[in-house]
């Protein structure tokens, strides 16, 4: 969509500050045109940008010179390799936090690293994950339980966050996260295991105060089930994750704050 820079006017004056969040938030067709975040969390997993040097050698140079090329890291890919050859590694992690690219991104990321880690199932667990799922538990043995894939290994992921509007942010990333470890789980064969947060700032704004007591005396309802459709993580949509089962209590109105 083209930008129109009058769009940032309003009666023959600049937008203030406070004037462009606002329309960020409340007019749709203006945040699909000025709303772009930067090279944040999207460019960071899948575009790391890497700078090679190559040093050059040719007659008549005294020393060699360097050449300079950009190449990019599909972090989410060199994970899901890495978990598949080596689950033991204490390197499966993502970074979003790039400080040359900090400058060109409106907001810094706030969950700015993931990290993954898996451990064997032991016999009786793999067992436990076939009743769970319906096998007939007839002279299994751990042939019989590769054959019918039961997987052989759990994974946990621990999400990093610097700062945390923990009313509106935090369910948001739970969700996510949680959805991100299924996928991941479904990719590598793994029973998805443990969804870890570590928070830095959590904080509370004065104006969601009143809300967050009422929050806190609502019903609660067990948690969802979640079905993924027998895609490869790369190709997935949003129409390829289902949520099922999922109840809450009325919405709750939030103040969001800069």
């Amino acid at each position: 969509m083209k930008a129109n820079k009058k769009d940032l006017h309003v009666s023959g004056r600049p937008l203030t500050k406070e004037e462009f969040i606002n329309r960020i938030k409340t007019d749709t067709e203006f945040a699909k045109k000025w709303g772009n975040l930067g090279p944040i969390y999207g460019k960071q997993w899948r575009k790391w940008d890497k700078i090679e040097r190559k040093p050059v050698f040719g007659l008549g140079l005294v020393s060699p010179q360097e050449t300079y090329s950009i190449s990019q890291i599909d972090q989410i890919d060199e994970l899901i390799r890495e978990i598949r050859s080596n689950p033991d590694s204490r390197r499966l992690m993502v970074s979003a936090w790039n400080p040359s690219d900090m400058d060109n991104m409106v907001l810094p990321p706030c969950h700015y690293g993931f990290q993954c880690w898996t451990r064997e199932m032991t016999f009786d667990e793999r067992l436990q994950w076939s009743v769970k799922n319906g096998i007939p538990q007839v002279e299994l043995t751990s042939n019989k339980l590769d054959a019918l894939r039961v997987p052989r290994r759990f994974i946990s992921l621990k999400w990093h966050q610097r700062s945390c509007d923990t009313p509106l942010g935090i369910p948001y990333n739970i969700a996510s996260y949680g959805i991100l470890l299924c996928l991941l789980s479904k990719e590598v064969g793994m029973e998805p295991l443990d969804l870890i947060f570590s928070g830095g700032d959590c904080h509370i704004y004065l104006d969601q105060i009143d809300a967050a007591k009422h929050q806190l005396s609502q019903e609660t309802f067990d948690l969802p089930k979640i079905e993924l459709y027998n895609k490869s993580i790369f190709d997935v949509r949003f129409e390829d994750i289902k949520i099922i089962d999922y109840k809450s209590s009325p919405t709750i109105k939030y103040n969001l704050s800069n």
